[in-house]
């Protein structure tokens, strides 16, 4: 049995709303090839596909997308994940096209729906792929709203642990701030199985990029490690004010950056990936294990929270979220 629907409203409790509009199926079956479509959408120049798997012990699964503009458009190749190996594409045609996290829709146009098409090979199953999840952006009307709405005292501080991706032990260390960050709020939540930042990114590794910080490539693993009923996928949020929703129900978040960021390790020009564990509305704080400070006690800071949303919104306001979805 397949079951579609928009995840935005069975998670009304933990955010106010979400950024872009987010869509989640579930996969139930042997099947070797589902196929999922929608076209209720608001109409979007940009798709973020995540899904919730136990990685195959043998064969891949190979996800492709197409979008709805006057018809639908060809299927582009947009992630493989296999038993032994992940990595992300680089295709184009005239309207659309797949580059590591993101499907795009080109020259202007926008998209008023799309189709994912998921298939097991080379003895892989669909049973072991829980749900997809779709985030769609209209990157031309997006923002991240500067000001929060909330006007009450809130204090939260999860104990995320102090985990530097400087003292890792490997040569890529200064590349490893996405599958650092990761492992430190997997750890958090499997606090009986302390998972090592260099295990995980020799699994999130994009091979055809050889890059570390692939978004999809990381929640995957992490939905991987954490099993049923997890679900962890990216997003766009709008607002600090979603974020604050996840702390307050014990989850830290996962946050892209760019700098300038006053009280930072570094000047994160090129991006950067850090956990947001807490927040303090008496001092407008915002508590962070950032993984590029030299040692794990470092790693927990705290930044401004202008600043602080001022360099997440040159990244659009991108946030991994992973928590426990509700029983269904």
């Amino acid at each position: 049995m397949l079951k579609s629907i928009i995840f935005s409203l069975l998670l009304c409790f933990i955010c106010e709303t979400y950024a872009s509009e987010l869509h989640h199926y579930f996969l139930r079956g042997e099947q070797l090839e589902a196929i999922w479509e929608e076209t209720a959408v608001e109409p979007f120049d940009e798709l973020i596909l995540s899904w919730d798997a136990s990685r195959p012990e043998q064969g891949d699964y190979l996800i492709e997308v197409s979008a709805l503009i006057n018809g639908w458009t060809p299927w582009l190749n947009y992630a493989f994940w296999g038993a032994h190996d992940q990595y992300t594409f680089n295709e184009k045609n005239e309207t659309t096209q797949t580059f590591q996290d993101a499907f795009e829709i080109l020259n202007g146009q926008l998209a008023a729906g799309f189709r994912v098409r998921i298939s097991a090979k080379d003895g892989a199953s669909l049973k072991k792929v829980r749900a997809l999840h779709v985030c769609l952006t209209n990157r031309k009307k997006h923002e991240v709203d500067q000001h929060l709405s909330k006007d009450e005292d809130i204090i939260v501080d999860l104990e995320v642990s102090g985990t530097s991706q400087i003292c890792l032990p490997d040569d890529r260390r200064t590349r490893l701030c996405s599958p650092t960050s990761t492992t430190a709020v997997i750890n958090y939540h499997k606090e009986a199985t302390r998972l090592s930042p260099l295990d995980f990114a020799n699994r999130v590794v994009d091979t055809a990029f050889d890059i570390y910080g692939n978004w999809i490539l990381n929640t995957a693993q992490a939905a991987h490690e954490l099993g049923s009923p997890w679900n962890c996928f990216v997003v766009r949020f709008t607002s600090f004010n979603q974020v604050i929703d996840q702390l307050l129900a014990g989850y830290p978040v996962i946050v892209s950056l760019r700098g300038p960021l006053t009280g930072s390790a570094l000047s994160y020009q090129a991006g950067h990936l850090l956990v947001v564990k807490g927040y303090k509305s008496a001092t407008k704080e915002v508590f962070c294990m950032d993984p590029a400070f030299p040692s794990n006690a470092q790693t927990l800071v705290s930044y401004a929270l202008s600043d602080f949303v001022q360099a997440w919104a040159r990244r659009g306001g991108i946030a991994y979220v992973i928590h426990r979805y509700p029983t269904h």
